[in-house]
C-alpha cells in the first residue's frame, strides 16, 4: 500500500490478504474483521454488518464521503476473490444503514464504527481507548 493509490485500491490490496487463506465456514466474518483492522489502521472507520438471518457478513467502510462495501466471504478454497463496491449510501442487504452507519454496533465485537481498541487476551474483553473522531 502506498500514499499515492485511491481508496479503493487500498481497500482491494486489504482484501487479498485474507482471501489469500482459508478460514473454514466463517471465510466472510474472519476475514471481514482482518480487513476492517487493517483499514482502520489507515484511518479508514468501519464495521461488520450481517444479513438477516446472519447467514453472511460484509464489512461496510467509510473514506472521503463514500461507503465501500468489501466481501471477502466468496466461496472456495485460497486464493479466493473478493468485491469492493463503492457507493454514496451504506446499503446490505437491502438495508439503508447510511443515517446509523456510526451508532452501529459490530455484531462480533460491540464496537461502533469510529471505535479504536485493543483485546486484553487474559480474559478476552475489549477495551476503548479512543474514537477515530477526536
Amino acid at each position: 500500500i502506498t500514499s499515492n493509490m485511491t481508496n479503493y485500491e487500498k481497500l482491494c490490496k486489504l482484501c487479498e490478504y485474507p482471501c489469500s487463506y482459508d478460514y473454514g465456514e466463517w471465510n466472510c466474518a474472519t476475514g471481514g474483521l482482518a480487513v476492517m483492522y487493517m483499514a482502520r489502521k489507515l484511518g479508514m472507520p468501519g464495521t461488520l454488518i450481517y444479513n438477516s438471518d446472519y447467514s453472511h457478513a460484509e464489512v461496510m467502510i467509510y473514506a472521503n464521503g463514500y461507503f465501500y462495501d468489501c466481501n471477502v466471504g466468496h466461496y472456495g478454497t485460497a486464493p479466493r476473490t473478493y468485491t469492493v463496491t463503492k457507493e454514496k449510501k451504506a446499503v446490505f442487504d437491502g438495508t439503508d444503514y447510511t443515517k446509523s452507519f456510526w451508532n452501529l454496533r459490530d455484531d462480533c465485537l460491540g464496537i461502533k464504527p469510529n471505535d479504536i481498541f485493543y483485546k486484553k487476551w487474559d480474559n478476552w474483553t475489549y477495551e476503548l481507548i479512543s474514537d477515530m473522531t477526536s
